[in-house]
């Protein structure tokens, strides 16, 4: 673990990988999409473990066998894989141990909290009511409240910095992936890498985050929040 301290005024959090295990979710909404269309289900989980990380979109494109967003057959699977994940969102999930207390931790602290996620506004939300954990998050950010564009675009970052009234700079982001160390590094704001979710803890090493921890909580020692008044 890493020596280095912050005192951030606000800190951001990546959802999948790094607040919870949602892997079970993603995979599941992801087989039953594919199956309305006609296709052969994936299942398995840990394969669909590394294509999460650059949203929704990105995850259908995967799955077939493409990088290509716009590749035949993404965007009406990605209708489909909305509807289905926003009725389970949640419910093969829950926070990592002790994320809840983290989280209500720096909120008694006054250190504003933020969720800015690559999923959907629906099934993020979904997710947060189900995990009863909607009231220890002072902002939540998806693609959806920026029109459409996901990390690593600095744009949901710089959202949740207005919504909780704090500069980018003072603002410190955890995720779990490669965007949210580009999306952070765009935004000016100092990023903790989390290396034991989803993404891939060699590659994140390489693109030089300012910290990494194993899980999110264990950045709460790199934190110097006083209580503030």
């Amino acid at each position: 673990m890493s020596t280095q301290t912050f005192r951030p005024d606000a800190v951001f959090f990546d959802l999948d990988g790094t607040v919870a295990d949602t892997l079970v979710d993603i995979a599941v909404a992801l087989d039953a999409a594919r199956a309305e269309h006609g296709l052969e289900p994936v299942a398995d989980p840990p394969r669909v473990r590394t294509w999460i990380g650059h949203g929704a979109r990105k995850l259908i494109a995967r799955s077939l066998g493409t990088e290509d967003v716009d590749a035949d057959g993404v965007a009406e699977i990605m209708v489909t894989f909305r509807r289905v994940y926003r009725g389970i969102s949640g419910r093969h999930s829950d926070l990592y141990p002790g994320m809840r207390e983290f989280l209500a931790d720096l909120r008694a602290r006054g250190v504003k909290t933020a969720l800015t996620t690559n999923k959907p506004r629906e099934a993020t939300d979904e997710f947060l009511a189900q995990c009863g954990v909607t009231e220890l998050f002072d902002a939540v950010a998806t693609p959806d409240d920026v029109g459409g564009l996901t990390k690593p675009s600095p744009a949901m970052l710089f959202l949740a910095a207005r919504l909780v009234d704090v500069t980018p700079a003072r603002c410190l982001l955890i995720g779990d992936g490669d965007a949210d160390i580009g999306g952070a590094r765009a935004a000016g704001m100092p990023v903790i890498a989390v290396l034991g979710g989803f993404g891939d803890p060699d590659a994140l090493r390489l693109l030089g985050a300012d910290a990494y921890v194993e899980r999110a909580t264990e950045a709460r020692p790199l934190l110097d929040t006083e209580a503030r008044g």
